[in-house]
């Protein structure tokens, strides 16, 4: 059965006597540097925090995480692991409860993810929010006026000074997506997290890099000051984050809905099936909502939240 990915390859494979697998398949253009910090990533939540549902890696017959393998279309990289069942909640409005638990589990992967520490951390990816500015000449591929200044005023304030700030705030390997398809939950169980998915966008930043990120993919319309206010109020039960780091997290979000809206519409503009009008549409919408937050009301709120 093949899944849903971004840029693997991703099938469910069952295995006779064996239960389902996940098999990813990954371009050789793939950064070598970024396979290895995702395994080295799962491997170490499993030694550090074992409770924790990350995918597991399934070595092969010879020992390796990764086999390069050889086809008519070219050479491919193929990792196997084990299959999280479990149930995304996409729809909006998730409950209170149900937000505190992605905040409680965010935390722990969080904590377990400081202890990362023996792999290549450079490589290029899309979704490093540090080289957001780059993405400066795909803004013209969005199509409204207002939808383009909102996103230049964005990468003009990462730039001149936000970069700089979350440069001196605590930093190690972070998930860099704990967005609604990524978290898994029990259908019996509702607010029981049951499966973390996809380290495919992992990365070294910031740490609060890790949690705006989260905020930005849960956020409500309706009100985009409460959903997070939950999310922060779980994560900072399992740890703690610093009012410098509180003060970020607006602009990390911005920035979060900034890039969906720039990416998406240059896919779109290639003719990349991955480019879908209703989210940029949707991170756009967001984004205005944000600009007209006053930032003091938002980490107030907050504030309170993380117990400040």
């Amino acid at each position: 059965m093949h899944l849903a990915s971004e840029r693997d390859g991703v099938y469910r494979l069952d295995v006779r006597g064996s239960g389902a697998q996940i098999v990813r398949v990954s371009s050789a253009a793939e950064p070598e540097a970024s396979l290895l910090l995702q395994n080295e990533a799962l491997r170490t939540v499993a030694r550090t925090d074992p409770a924790l549902p990350v995918p597991r890696i399934v070595a092969s017959v010879t020992g390796l995480d990764v086999e390069r393998i050889e086809t008519p279309r070219g050479p491919y990289r193929v990792r196997v692991m084990s299959y999280l069942p479990g149930t995304p909640v996409l729809q909006n409005p998730r409950s209170p409860a149900m937000l505190a638990s992605i905040g409680r589990t965010l935390a722990r992967l969080d904590e377990a993810l400081r202890f990362v520490t023996a792999v290549d951390h450079s490589f290029p990816l899309l979704w490093d929010l540090r080289s957001a500015p780059r993405l400066a000449s795909f803004v013209e591929c969005i199509a409204s006026a207002s939808g383009r200044a909102a996103v230049e005023a964005v990468l003009a304030e990462l730039d001149s000074s936000g970069l700089a700030r979350l440069s001196r705030l605590p930093s190690q390997v972070i998930h860099n997506d704990f967005n609604p398809k990524n978290v898994l939950f029990d259908a019996d169980r509702s607010m029981h997290v049951v499966g973390i998915i996809d380290f495919g966008d992992i990365v070294h930043s910031a740490r609060i890099v890790d949690l705006g990120v989260c905020l930005a993919r849960h956020l409500e319309p309706a009100d985009c000051l409460a959903a997070p206010c939950h999310i922060i109020a779980g994560y900072c039960e399992v740890a703690t984050i610093s009012e410098d780091e509180l003060l970020m997290l607006p602009l990390v979000m911005r920035a979060r809905l900034a890039m969906r809206a720039a990416i998406g519409s240059w896919r779109l503009r290639q003719g990349d099936s991955r480019g879908d009008r209703v989210q940029i549409e949707g991170a756009l919408a967001l984004l205005e909502i944000m600009a007209q937050i006053d930032p003091s009301e938002a980490t107030d709120r907050w504030r309170r939240a993380a117990h400040l």
